[in-house]
Parts: C-alpha cells; sequence; structure tokens
C-alpha cells in the first residue's frame, strides 16, 4: 500500500468508528432502527468493524484489506435497502456505509475485479441471511 492510500485506509476507519461511537448516543431517528447479526446489536457491529480494517492497513494486507471492504460494502447495500423499505433513517448508519463504500472504490483495482465482486456478493448474502432488524413504531 502506497503511504498516502495507506494514511487513507487508516484514517477512514478512524472516522468511521468515532461516527459509531455517536450512533449509540443517538436518541432520534436512530432510536428507532433495531436490528442485528447473529444475535450481536449493530450498535456493536458498528464498533467492531472498524477495528480489522486499521489493523490490516497497518499490516499493509492489500489483498485482505479489499476482501474484507468489499465483504462490508455488500452488507452495506443490503444495510441501506432496509433504511429504503422502512423509510427510517440513520445520518450515523449512512456516514459509516458512505466511508465503506468510498473506501471499496478507492481500493478497487481491475486485476482484482473478480475478488472484490465475490466478496461483496458473499458480503450481501451473509446479511441477507443473518441481518435481523425491525423498525420500533412511532407514536405521535
Amino acid at each position: 500500500m502506497a503511504d498516502k492510500k495507506r494514511i487513507v485506509n487508516i484514517v477512514l476507519p478512524l472516522i468511521m468508528l468515532g461516527d459509531m461511537v455517536l450512533y449509540n448516543f443517538c436518541f432520534s431517528t436512530c432510536s428507532f432502527l433495531k436490528g442485528g447479526i447473529l444475535g450481536i446489536d449493530m450498535k456493536y457491529v458498528g464498533l467492531i468493524i472498524p477495528l480489522p480494517l486499521i489493523a490490516l492497513a497497518f499490516l499493509k494486507a492489500d489483498l485482505l484489506y479489499l476482501a474484507a471492504i468489499s465483504f462490508g460494502a455488500g452488507g452495506e447495500i443490503r444495510l441501506v435497502a432496509f433504511q429504503l423499505a422502512s423509510k427510517v433513517y440513520c445520518p450515523y448508519c449512512l456516514t459509516a456505509g458512505a466511508i465503506i463504500v468510498f473506501l471499496f472504490l478507492f481500493n478497487l483495482r481491475r486485476s482484482r475485479l473478480i475478488l472484490a465482486v465475490f466478496c461483496l456478493l458473499i458480503g450481501y448474502l451473509f446479511f441477507q441471511a443473518f441481518l435481523r432488524a425491525s423498525t420500533a413504531p412511532v407514536y405521535a
């Protein structure tokens, strides 16, 4: 990984981590979205996701970084689709999703397109199979 690319691959997940910390204190729109993966609340999943990305960037593991961020991009497609369908939007979740999609596009190389698409598809299918999400009723 080139130094500038490595810095971006570390700094953006750090920003995403901060974003997810703020998400844990959100009591507006975000509080109406509930969900988890394999029994783990999405609030914690959001805090965990940036950590391996930061580690992989420090280790200069380009191929694993691309696989992980591609898997995450597939998951984000499913998470955004849920928000669109429920018409309840979490700005923190959407910010984290935008960072993941940016990192996916930033790290995508034509020579590794098959790996990226495969991992993206696996990420989408994983979230499709294991995401348990709902919206809390909103009373006026």
